[in-house]
């Protein structure tokens, strides 16, 4: 009888351990299937990283480049233009100088006359500046036209711009101003009409 009880003791033994076998096989191959998930899914991560990181750079080499062009073009449209505005300036001036030249032809002819002997003149001349305004174009082309044209050389007397009252008066009053002078002051023109110092050039203009 009590072999019995063993033997039937020793089977229930058994079947349990091959239960727990099964069971313990059956956890090992779902834990296995998810290690191989997780696996797939870090591989899968890593991959997406890497492309993310290839087309930030390449993203980031094509920003690049169209800056660099953006650059170039800025750069080139600039000389462009720097160009076109000197070429302009310089065609202003020509266009400038003929219209200056044209003009200096056009008074000759219309006046015709040069003198035999040579002869001198001074003119008053603004001096608004820092710049000597005896050496300007304008005034190169001022000496050279009357000398050539009437035989009458140009001497220029320099009165400050902003100081050209007193300047006139102390050079009227040492002998010294120019043939030909002027003035924006009206208070001066009023003060040399009351000293007869104004004569009415009408007369001989029509005379000579």
């Amino acid at each position: 009888m009590k072999k019995n009880i063993l033997s039937i003791v020793l089977a229930i033994i058994a079947i349990v351990a091959v239960v727990f076998c099964f069971v313990i096989n059956g956890q090992k191959a779902d834990l296995q299937k998810q290690v191989d998930e997780l696996t797939a899914n870090v591989t899968k991560l890593n991959g997406d990283l890497q492309t993310a990181k290839d087309e930030a750079a390449a993203a980031a080499k094509a920003a690049e480049e169209a800056l660099q062009a953006a650059k170039d073009e800025a750069a080139k449209a600039a000389e462009e233009a720097a160009k076109a505005a000197e070429e302009a300036l310089q065609a202003a001036k020509d266009e400038a100088a003929k219209a200056i030249e044209e003009a200096g032809k056009t008074v000759a002819a219309g006046t015709g006359y040069r003198f035999e002997e040579p002869h001198k003149i001074t003119v008053e001349l603004f001096k608004r500046g820092d710049n000597d305004p005896t050496v300007t174009p304008f005034a190169e082309y001022i000496k050279k036209g009357m000398l050539e044209q009437h035989n009458v050389e140009v001497e220029f007397v320099i009165v400050g711009r902003w100081s050209e009252p007193d300047d006139l008066n102390n050079l009227l009053a040492a002998g010294n101003a120019a043939d030909v002078s002027y003035t924006y002051s009206y208070p001066t023109i009023l003060n040399y009409a009351d000293m007869d110092g104004i004569i009415d050039l009408a007369p001989y203009i029509e005379q000579y």
